[in-house]
C-alpha cells in the first residue's frame, strides 16, 4: 500500500501532534506489563546509562527473575533498593528473589520489611504466607549452619538452665501409640517453658537437627546422642527417653542428659506407668520429676500453668502426634488434615486448632504459584515504566518535528493573530506517512 502525501495546515500538525501526544501519555499511565526475558539487552542498555532509576533497576530485575537469573536479579535489585530504600517495588521482588534462591533468612527481613511499612498494602496475604514458609526454611539453615560448625561449638560453654527436649521414640508392638513419642515432646516443651528460670528451645529446632544428622529413624537417642545435639543446639541439659507397652499398660521413661559431659553422668531415669488412659497424667508426673532433677521449684503459679492439660483425649492427641510428624516432613496439607481432625475430637484443644490454621498457610505459601505472585506484584509495585518506555516512543515523532520551521522562518505577527505563521513562500508543510516496513 502506498500512503500519498497530504498537504495540511501548521495548526492542524499542532493539533495531531498533540492528539498523539495524548494517546501516548495516556497509554504510558496504564498498568504497567510485567517484563519478559526478551527486554533484557534493552533494558541492560538503559540501566547502564541511569544507574540509579530504581524502577528501571526493578524491572530489568524482574525480567532476570522471568529468565531464572536469579544472581543477577539480586545484584540488580538490591541496587535498586540503595537507589531508593523506601521502594515497596524493590522490597517485593528482592524479598520474592531472595526466597527462590533459599536465601531465608534475607528473604524473612525483606518480606517483614514490606508488611511493617504496608499494613494494609497490596498481597500482603501472600507475602505473610511466603514469610512463615521462608521463617521455617531459616530455622532449618540456622540448624545446618550450627552442625558445620560442631567442633566449635563443641568448645564453647552451652547457655545455663537451657533444655532441649528430643522427641521421645516409641518402641512397644502398638504402630497407632508412635504418635505419641513426638506428642509427648511437643507437651513436655510446652510445661517446661511455664517459668522463666528456664529456657527451653523450641521443639523444631530440635527436630531438624535430629533430621540433618539422620537420627530421626535410628530407633532411640541415646544418652551420648542426645548430649551431642544438645551441645550442637547450645543446650545444657538435653531430655530423650521412651515410651512402651500398649493402651492397656504403658511405661514412659525420660532421661536428663547434662551436655558438657558428653552424656556421661545421667541422671537416672524418671518413670510412670499406667494404662495409656491416664497418659496425661504420666506426662504431669514426668514434667514435674523433671523440674525437681534440674534443681527448680515452682510457684504456686508456675505449677499451676504447668498442670494445665490441653486435651484430656487420647485420640485427639494421637492425631495431633500425626500432625507433627507430617508437618516437621514438610507435608503442610497433611499435616492441616490431622491437626484440623485433633480439634474436631476435642474443640477445646487450642494447641490443635492454632496448628491447623499455621500448617493451613504453610500448605498454601508452599502451593503459590511465584511467577503469577511476580506478575502480579509487577502490577502493583512496577513503578513508572509505562512513562519511561513514553520518553522512548516520543522519539518517533522527531521526522515530523523536522518539517516545522526554525525561529527564523516563522513570522510572529500572523501567529498571534491566529493566522499560518509561515513566511509566504512556505505556506504548507509536506508530511509523508511512511508504511511501516516500507520505503514510501
Amino acid at each position: 500500500m502506498v500512503f500519498v502525501p497530504h498537504r495540511t495546515s501548521l495548526p492542524g500538525v499542532l493539533a495531531a501532534l498533540v492528539a498523539v501526544s495524548t494517546v501516548g501519555c495516556a497509554r504510558g499511565f496504564t498498568a504497567p506489563a510485567a517484563p519478559e526475558p526478551a527486554e533484557i539487552p534493552s533494558l541492560e542498555v538503559r540501566a547502564a546509562s541511569a544507574p540509579d532509576d530504581a524502577d528501571l533497576l526493578i524491572r530489568l530485575g524482574a525480567a532476570y527473575r522471568g529468565a531464572d537469573r536469579l544472581d543477577d536479579a539480586a545484584r540488580v535489585l538490591e541496587s535498586a533498593l540503595e537507589a531508593d530504600p523506601s521502594s515497596d517495588g524493590a522490597t517485593f521482588f528482592l524479598g520474592l528473589v531472595y526466597d527462590e534462591m533459599g536465601a531465608d533468612s534475607s528473604a524473612v527481613a525483606l518480606y517483614r520489611r514490606y508488611l511493617d511499612e504496608n499494613p494494609d498494602g497490596a498481597l500482603r496475604d501472600e507475602i505473610d504466607r511466603r514469610l512463615t514458609l521462608a521463617r521455617r526454611r531459616a530455622r532449618r539453615s540456622s540448624v545446618t549452619a550450627a552442625l558445620a560448625r560442631e567442633q566449635q561449638l563443641a568448645s564453647a560453654p552451652p547457655e545455663p538452665r537451657t533444655v532441649a527436649v528430643f522427641p521421645f521414640v516409641y518402641t512397644g508392638p502398638d504402630a497407632r501409640l508412635r504418635p505419641l513419642g513426638r506428642a509427648l515432646a511437643e507437651m513436655l516443651t510446652t510445661d517446661l517453658s511455664q517459668t522463666d528460670r528456664l529456657t527451653v528451645l523450641e521443639r523444631l529446632r530440635v527436630q531438624l537437627l535430629l533430621d540433618e544428622i539422620a537420627l530421626g529413624q535410628s530407633g532411640r537417642v541415646d544418652p551420648a546422642t542426645a548430649a551431642r545435639g544438645g551441645r550442637i543446639l547450645g543446650a545444657a541439659r538435653a531430655i530423650e527417653g521412651v515410651i512402651d507397652g500398649t493402651e492397656a499398660e504403658m511405661l514412659m521413661e525420660a532421661v536428663v542428659v547434662p551436655v558438657t559431659e558428653g552424656g556421661a553422668g545421667a541422671l537416672d531415669p524418671i518413670s510412670s506407668s499406667s494404662p495409656a488412659q491416664r497418659f496425661f497424667d504420666m506426662e504431669k508426673e514426668i514434667v514435674l520429676a523433671i523440674y525437681e532433677a534440674v534443681g527448680i521449684q515452682l510457684t504456686p503459679a508456675e505449677r499451676e500453668r504447668v498442670l494445665h492439660r490441653p486435651t484430656e483425649n487420647l485420640e485427639a492427641l494421637l492425631a495431633f502426634g500425626l500432625g507433627l510428624e507430617a508437618q516437621d516432613a514438610g507435608r503442610y496439607s497433611e499435616a492441616a488434615g490431622h491437626f484440623s481432625q485433633a480439634a474436631e475430637i476435642d474443640p477445646g484443644f487450642d494447641a490443635a486448632a492454632t496448628l491447623t490454621l499455621e500448617t493451613g498457610l504453610l500448605a498454601n505459601a508452599a502451593d503459590l504459584d511465584l511467577d503469577v505472585l511476580a506478575a502480579t506484584g509487577y502490577s502493583e509495585f512496577g513503578g513508572d515504566a509505562g512513562l519511561d518506555d513514553w520518553s522512548i516512543r516520543q522519539t518517533t515523532f522527531r521526522p515530523i518535528e523536522g518539517l516545522l520551521p526554525d525561529i527564523l522562518g516563522r513570522d510572529a505577527v500572523p501567529e498571534l493573530l491566529g493566522q499560518e505563521g509561515f513566511v509566504p513562500s512556505s505556506s504548507t508543510i509536506e508530511i509523508i506517512f511512511r508504511r511501516p516496513g516500507g520505503d514510501r
